[in-house]
């Protein structure tokens, strides 16, 4: 899904016009973030539906439910797929911004290898483009988009799962505890090792402990765009929603 985008960009560098001077500009100006945008809007859109509709079915399941949920439909546009427009929309742009940059790097540190190497710029130009049209090119970068983003978007599913419900429900974060969870262990910032678990209700963040500072974050799932860096960036967590009882039980 991503990977076309980014060898399409590189494939339409014009190699043969580009000079020591200006290479730089050239690669910059090979980045369509319409392109990029349609391609999250799409992700996020297909997990948001087979995600959520899963946990919203389980949730419903829990509270001896026996309609399975149905997509309700705006216009043309299936309500979860709004809501992972809206999320991207709110939180997309730092991942726009942090893909684009990355992959500018990396065509610019091909360049630079190459006349760093005392090749000519048309040699170098000519090797970049013959490395960028192979099929396995920025190949290990695009999974890696692809395994962070499957995160963020499963656990923003599970979110928007509980707000589409009318049951009244908790959750509790799930850790992998293994030898790259956050925590004590590995001397990371934050404790995701300790934070298996934790139950709160659905409203209610879960409060993440700071091992540097011996403070609590708030956060609203794993993952959550609005946590610092270091408690959000490929964390591997996840987290399940329960249901309580039916919000309009007295």
């Amino acid at each position: 899904m991503f990977l076309p985008v980014f060898q399409g960009w590189a494939r339409s560098i014009p190699y043969d016009l580009m000079t020591e001077a200006d290479y730089k500009l050239f690669v910059q100006a090979s980045v369509n973030e319409d392109e990029l945008l349609d391609v999250y809007n799409e992700f996020y859109g297909y997990v948001f539906e087979k995600e959520g509709t899963y946990q919203l079915n389980q949730l419903e399941k829990e509270a001896s439910s026996t309609k399975s949920y149905e997509i309700p439909v705006v216009g043309e546009v299936s309500e979860w797929l709004a809501a992972a427009i809206r999320f991207f929309q709110e939180f997309g742009g730092l991942y726009i911004r942090s893909v684009q940059q990355t992959y500018i790097e990396v065509i610019v540190q091909l360049i630079a290898q190459g006349l760093a190497d005392g090749k000519s710029m048309q040699e170098t130009a000519k090797e970049v483009e013959e490395y960028v049209n192979r099929r396995n090119f920025y190949r290990w970068q695009s999974e890696r988009i692809v395994r962070t983003e499957s995160g963020t978007a499963m656990n923003g599913a599970t979110n928007q799962a509980g707000e589409f419900s009318t049951l009244q429900s908790e959750k509790a974060w799930i850790s992998t505890r293994d030898a790259r969870t956050r925590g004590r262990r590995n001397r990371s910032r934050f404790d995701h090792y300790d934070a298996d678990g934790q139950k709160v209700d659905y409203e209610e963040p879960f409060l993440i402990s700071n091992l540097q500072y011996g403070t609590k974050e708030a956060v609203a799932f794993p993952g959550d765009p609005r946590a610092s860096a270091a408690n959000k960036l490929y964390c591997q967590c996840t987290f399940r929603i329960k249901a309580k009882r039916d919000a309009n039980e007295d």
